[in-house]
């Protein structure tokens, strides 16, 4: 699906403020230490996460 710019810039908007308003939240697929981000780079790239990858700091 392609979205003008305009339309991109207005869904971002929307899903913005729907975050801040605690209305919706992303999905942790996984989680790795830092260390671990050639691991979790491999995951990605295999599909075997389901929703975000997180990097933990």
């Amino acid at each position: 699906m392609q979205f003008t710019p305009a339309e991109a810039k207005a869904l971002t908007e929307r899903a913005m403020s729907k975050a801040m308003a605690k209305q919706i939240r992303p999905i942790i697929g996984q989680i790795f230490p830092l260390e671990g981000a050639a691991d979790a780079h491999r995951a990605i790239e295999a599909r075997d996460v389901i929703g975000k990858t997180l990097l933990v700091i």
